[in-house]
Protein backbone atom coordinates (compact mmCIF):
# COMPACT_ATOMS: atom_id res chain seq x y z
CA UNK A 1 0.00 0.00 0.00
CA UNK A 2 1.49 3.33 -1.05
CA UNK A 3 0.66 6.57 0.68
CA UNK A 4 2.00 8.81 -2.06
CA UNK A 5 4.20 11.62 -0.90
CA UNK A 6 3.37 11.22 2.79
CA UNK A 7 6.64 12.02 4.54
CA UNK A 8 7.19 11.34 8.22
CA UNK A 9 9.96 12.76 10.38
CA UNK A 10 11.11 10.12 12.89
CA UNK A 11 13.01 11.53 15.87
CA UNK A 12 14.57 9.20 18.43
CA UNK A 13 18.04 9.25 19.99
CA UNK A 14 18.07 5.43 20.27
CA UNK A 15 19.39 4.16 16.94
CA UNK A 16 17.68 0.77 17.25
CA UNK A 17 14.28 2.28 18.04
CA UNK A 18 14.65 4.91 15.29
CA UNK A 19 15.60 2.26 12.72
CA UNK A 20 12.71 0.03 13.82
CA UNK A 21 10.19 2.87 13.43
CA UNK A 22 11.65 3.78 10.03
CA UNK A 23 11.42 0.12 8.96
CA UNK A 24 7.78 -0.16 10.10
CA UNK A 25 6.82 3.04 8.29
CA UNK A 26 8.77 2.15 5.14
CA UNK A 27 7.05 -1.24 5.06
CA UNK A 28 3.74 0.59 5.53
CA UNK A 29 4.38 2.61 2.39
CA UNK A 30 5.47 5.91 3.93
CA UNK A 31 8.58 7.96 3.21
CA UNK A 32 10.69 8.68 6.27
CA UNK A 33 13.23 11.25 7.39
CA UNK A 34 15.19 10.00 10.43
CA UNK A 35 16.70 12.39 12.97
CA UNK A 36 18.87 11.38 15.94
CA UNK A 37 18.05 14.30 18.23
CA UNK A 38 16.13 17.54 18.69
CA UNK A 39 18.55 19.89 16.93
CA UNK A 40 18.72 17.56 13.89
CA UNK A 41 14.92 17.35 13.84
CA UNK A 42 14.51 21.12 13.97
CA UNK A 43 17.05 21.58 11.17
CA UNK A 44 14.91 19.28 9.00
CA UNK A 45 11.63 20.88 10.13
CA UNK A 46 12.98 24.27 9.06
CA UNK A 47 13.83 23.04 5.56
CA UNK A 48 11.55 20.18 4.51
CA UNK A 49 7.75 19.99 4.54
CA UNK A 50 6.61 16.90 6.45
CA UNK A 51 3.17 15.36 6.89
CA UNK A 52 3.72 13.97 10.41
CA UNK A 53 6.34 13.91 13.17
CA UNK A 54 6.99 10.92 15.45
CA UNK A 55 8.92 12.37 18.36
CA UNK A 56 10.61 10.63 21.29
CA UNK A 57 10.02 12.40 24.60
CA UNK A 58 13.31 11.67 26.40
CA UNK A 59 16.37 12.76 24.41
CA UNK A 60 19.68 14.45 25.26
CA UNK A 61 20.31 18.10 24.38
CA UNK A 62 16.59 18.83 23.84
CA UNK A 63 13.63 16.87 25.12
CA UNK A 64 10.84 15.95 22.75
CA UNK A 65 8.62 18.44 24.59
CA UNK A 66 11.14 21.23 23.89
CA UNK A 67 11.27 20.23 20.22
CA UNK A 68 7.48 20.20 20.07
CA UNK A 69 7.26 23.64 21.68
CA UNK A 70 9.70 24.94 19.06
CA UNK A 71 7.66 23.38 16.23
CA UNK A 72 4.50 25.06 17.56
CA UNK A 73 6.02 28.58 17.75
CA UNK A 74 3.59 31.07 16.18
CA UNK A 75 6.29 32.64 13.99
CA UNK A 76 7.25 29.30 12.40
CA UNK A 77 6.54 29.39 8.69
CA UNK A 78 7.03 25.71 7.79
CA UNK A 79 5.44 22.72 9.58
CA UNK A 80 3.94 24.65 12.52
CA UNK A 81 0.64 22.76 12.29
CA UNK A 82 2.08 19.36 11.39
CA UNK A 83 0.55 16.51 13.44
CA UNK A 84 2.97 15.33 16.13
CA UNK A 85 2.87 11.96 17.87
CA UNK A 86 4.95 11.73 21.01
CA UNK A 87 6.54 8.33 21.63
CA UNK A 88 7.73 7.39 25.10
CA UNK A 89 8.15 4.62 27.60
CA UNK A 90 6.67 7.01 30.16
CA UNK A 91 2.98 6.25 30.46
CA UNK A 92 1.99 8.40 33.43
CA UNK A 93 -1.03 10.68 33.02
CA UNK A 94 1.11 13.75 33.75
CA UNK A 95 3.47 12.85 30.87
CA UNK A 96 0.54 12.56 28.48
CA UNK A 97 -0.98 15.80 29.76
CA UNK A 98 2.33 17.67 29.39
CA UNK A 99 2.71 16.46 25.80
CA UNK A 100 -0.85 17.40 24.89
CA UNK A 101 -0.49 20.82 26.56
CA UNK A 102 2.64 21.44 24.47
CA UNK A 103 0.67 20.73 21.28
CA UNK A 104 1.00 16.99 20.65
CA UNK A 105 -1.79 15.40 18.63
CA UNK A 106 -1.32 11.94 20.07
CA UNK A 107 0.88 9.79 22.29
CA UNK A 108 2.16 6.23 21.77
CA UNK A 109 3.71 4.27 24.62
CA UNK A 110 6.81 2.11 24.08
CA UNK A 111 6.96 -0.74 23.53
CA UNK A 112 4.30 -0.65 20.84
CA UNK A 113 3.04 -3.07 18.25
CA UNK A 114 3.81 -2.14 14.62
CA UNK A 115 0.12 -2.21 13.63
CA UNK A 116 -0.71 0.18 16.47
CA UNK A 117 1.85 2.70 15.22
CA UNK A 118 0.67 2.34 11.61
CA UNK A 119 -2.98 2.80 12.60
CA UNK A 120 -2.15 5.91 14.62
CA UNK A 121 -0.24 7.34 11.66
CA UNK A 122 -3.09 6.53 9.25
CA UNK A 123 -5.62 8.09 11.62
CA UNK A 124 -3.69 11.36 11.88
CA UNK A 125 -3.01 11.51 8.15
CA UNK A 126 -6.68 11.13 7.34
CA UNK A 127 -6.69 7.38 6.82
CA UNK A 128 -8.96 4.82 8.43
CA UNK A 129 -10.73 6.05 11.52
CA UNK A 130 -12.49 2.73 12.10
CA UNK A 131 -9.46 1.30 13.90
CA UNK A 132 -9.48 3.58 16.96
CA UNK A 133 -10.25 0.70 19.32
CA UNK A 134 -7.39 -1.31 17.83
CA UNK A 135 -5.02 1.63 18.30
CA UNK A 136 -5.90 1.83 21.99
CA UNK A 137 -5.18 -1.87 22.55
Amino acid sequence: MSHGARQILVVDDNTDVRELIVFILDEGGYRTLPAKDGPSALALINEVPVDLVLLDVMMPAMSGIEVLEDIRQPDRVLNRDVPVVMISAMAQNQDLEEAMAAGANSYVVKPFRPHVLLEKVAELLGGSKDMKELVRS
